[in-house]
Formats: C-alpha cells, sequence, structure tokens
C-alpha cells in the first residue's frame, strides 16, 4: 500500500489556485507590476510550494477542498486552528511552524488586500513556541573563540605540501568551520561555492561574491577574507584539495572522497562531528550565522546593526543598493578586526602572565 503523500504536487492543485501561483512571479516589464513573490529565491519557491501543497492535501483528505473557491477564501481561523491540531498530532514543532510560516507567506500574497492580522498573530506565536532544532546548540561559543580553535588546529599542518588523503579530509572539515565562522551563508550556497566564480582574489586579498540570483533573499553576497584565514585557504587550494580525487567539476571548491562535489548533507554531518570534535558541542552550519550575528551584538550596538548585511537578509526595498554592498564589506572588515583584536588581546594576557609568573 502506498504511502499518503504529504503534499499535492502543483499539477494536482485546482486550477484556480495554480493560476493564483503562477501569478506570484510574472515578471512584467516598466509598464506592469511584477508579481509580489518574484524575489523569491528557487529553494523558497519550492519549499513554500510544498508548504501550500501541505496544505492543499489536508483539505482534500478532509472533503473541504472546493476547486472554485478562491485559496484566500478557504483560509478561515476555525480551518486553520484544524489543520494546525491535525499538524501537532504529526510533525515535530519546528516543522508545524515552518509549514504555517511557508502557507502565511503564500496566501498574504495571493490575497494581499485581506486582513491578515491574526495569520500573522498565530505564526508568530508558533515561531515562538516552537524549539529551535537541538543541533544549532543549547550554548553559543564566542566567533573568535572557534576561530583560534580552527587557527590552532589547521596552522601545524600548513608546513605539510603532501597530506595523506586522510589528513586532506580531517584539514578541509576544520577550514570548513573556520570559513563559516567568517562568512555565515546559507549551507545550500556554501555547497555550491566555486572557484573564480564565488571565491575571487584580487592581489593577495580574497573575497567572496555570490550574486543575487542565487541567494535566498535576492540580495548579492559580497564579503572580505579575513588575513588570518587567507593562507590557510592557500594552503586548502594549493596543497590539500589537490590530495583528494580529482573532482568530477575542477571549479567546486569543495571536493569529497570519491572526486563528487560534495552535497549538503554531507558537509552538514562533517561540520557537526568536527565541531564536536574540536569544540566539545556539535554545530551544525545555520547557526554560524547566528553566531555571528551574537558576536557583533554583544561586541556593540553599533555592531549589532552590521548583522543584516553581513547574513545577506534583505533591507527595506527603499534601500539603495550601493549602500548594501558597503555595509557587507564594513560588516565582513569589522568581524575581520574583532578577531584581529581577540587575538592581539590574547596574546598580550599571556606575555603579561608570563611576566608575573
Amino acid at each position: 500500500m502506498a504511502a499518503p503523500r504529504k503534499h499535492l504536487a502543483q499539477s494536482d492543485w485546482p486550477e484556480i489556485d495554480r493560476q493564483a501561483w503562477a501569478a506570484l512571479f510574472i515578471e512584467g516589464d516598466l509598464f506592469d507590476d511584477r508579481g509580489p513573490a518574484c524575489h523569491w529565491a528557487s529553494a523558497t519557491r519550492k519549499s513554500n510550494a510544498a508548504h501550500y501543497g501541505r496544505w492543499l492535501t489536508w483539505l482534500n483528505e478532509t472533503g473541504q477542498l472546493d476547486p472554485a473557491l478562491h485559496p484566500a477564501d478557504r483560509l478561515t481561523e476555525e480551518r486553520v486552528a484544524a489543520y494546525g491540531r491535525h499538524l501537532v498530532a504529526r510533525l515535530a514543532p519546528r516543522t508545524i511552524a515552518s509549514s504555517l510560516i511557508g502557507l502565511k507567506c503564500v496566501v498574504q500574497r495571493m490575497a494581499p488586500d485581506r486582513d491578515w492580522r491574526w495569520l500573522k498573530d498565530l505564526t508568530n506565536r508558533l515561531d515562538s513556541w516552537a524549539p529551535q532544532s537541538a543541533a544549532s546548540g543549547a550554548r553559543i561559543l564566542p566567533a573568535g573563540e572557534i576561530l583560534q580553535r580552527v587557527l590552532d588546529e589547521l596552522q601545524p599542518s600548513l608546513d605539510n605540501t603532501c597530506p595523506s588523503p586522510e589528513q586532506a579530509l580531517r584539514y578541509r572539515n576544520v577550514f570548513m568551520i573556520g570559513l563559516l565562522t567568517v562568512w555565515p551563508i546559507r549551507l545550500r550556497n556554501f555547497t555550491a561555492l566555486q572557484m573564480w566564480k564565488h571565491v575571487l582574489r584580487t592581489g593577495t586579498d580574497w573575497r567572496l561574491e555570490i550574486p543575487g540570483a542565487e541567494t535566498k533573499t535576492g540580495q548579492p553576497i559580497r564579503l572580505v577574507l579575513p588575513e588570518r584565514l587567507r593562507l590557510c585557504l592557500e594552503h586548502y587550494l594549493d596543497h590539500v584539495r589537490p590530495a583528494l580525487p580529482a573532482p568530477c567539476d575542477p571549479a567546486a571548491l569543495w571536493s569529497g572522497a570519491h572526486g563528487k562535489p560534495l552535497a549538503p548533507n554531507t558537509i552538514y554531518q562533517a561540520i557537526m562531528r568536527e565541531t564536536q570534535r574540536l569544540l566539545g558541542i556539535a554545530i551544525n552550519p545555520h547557526s554560524f550565522r547566528r553566531i555571528a550575528a551574537t558576536t557583533l551584538a554583544e561586541s556593540s550596538a553599533e555592531d549589532a546593526l552590521h548583522a543584516r548585511p553581513l547574513l545577506g537578509h534583505r533591507l527595506p526595498e527603499t534601500t539603495e543598493a550601493h549602500y548594501i554592498r558597503a555595509r557587507q564589506r564594513e560588516a565582513s572588515r569589522k568581524v575581520s578586526a574583532f578577531f584581529s583584536e581577540i587575538r592581539l588581546a590574547d596574546q598580550a594576557g599571556k606575555r603579561e602572565g608570563g611576566r608575573s609568573a
């Protein structure tokens, strides 16, 4: 017996829903408005389509899917409450929150003139109620501490120009932790990094450039690499990556043990495993975004403002593109400077301790 479907495929949606969905992404031109969800990245479109399809599946299974009814007219407080209770009996809290938040994102764009305050209030409560993944770490280590432990692990290997495959894999995994600490991008983008397309060099400086078409928010990401990681990156490119099987895609930054580019789940598991070994706590890739924001917030109120451009979050649409670019570069330099100050303070403390001993 086939397992019940989690969500209806788009081809099985009622015609009125398919038309409403397609209208979200109309490109338009100089004289016509664009669809209200044109800025969604492909991954966001896919996940929100799944959330909406899950809602339609429930309506269909409970005999409430009227194919002639506008999508917004089907969404009542009573129905959504019943749907929520249905999900509570089957899914984890965070998945429930994500499902209803995704549904809200779709319907409020399909019918922007409706009053959706009750739905926004509900999803806000769900988002607060649902615990974060246990893998995100009950405690947050300071970014400077993480980076220092990464450097302590990698720097002794910089003289090894002929690493074994096992040594190369260990170096690669630890280096990924360091790079996520200073470039806290989403796992999908981190997995897809390519040399000379995303990771670029100007003189002795390295930078990250990801176009808006490849990011979740549609905002381009432009960050600089701290000087303290430059030698680690160059050692990885010159000696570690060549020690691994030749990648099928020579431009892929992350090569696997069998030559295939690493999959997102492979990187996720490697990061979890290596952070547990190196730091004593398993940290998933997404948590590095929270770590970066926390580091800046704890530095000063002014520095906290740099978190949004550093993480590539959308700013108000009236914000000029050059301002976003400047803030991103300023934010990444601020993090780099912060790490350098931590290192200098640590060295000074050791010298003082040595004189007093």
